[in-house]
């Protein structure tokens, strides 16, 4: 495939701990800011930058053929799953 970069990853890779570490981090901030006292339009705004930078950084495991499909699809179903838990807790 031309124009891929190429490098070798040493280590596991399953999940994706870049997909998964992210997804939990800017969905946390995302449940921060739904549950704070600032306006719809904000918690809009960073509602979509907070979905937005877990899928780029995804795409861009799969780009750099660091990663397989599945690795980075059990790291953001984790994270996500972590951040429902967060949620949950940050909602009592």
């Amino acid at each position: 495939m031309g124009g891929l970069i190429s490098s070798t990853a040493l280590g596991y890779s399953f999940p994706s701990g870049h997909s998964l570490n992210s997804t939990v981090f800017y969905g946390t901030l995302a449940v921060i800011a739904l549950y704070s006292a600032i306006s719809m339009a904000k918690k809009t705004v960073i509602t979509i930058l907070c979905t937005l930078m877990p899928l780029l950084i995804g795409i861009g495991r799969l780009y750099l053929a660091h990663h397989w499909f599945t690795d980075v699809l059990a790291g953001w179903a984790v994270g996500i799953a972590w951040v429902g838990i967060v949620g949950l807790v940050y909602a009592r």
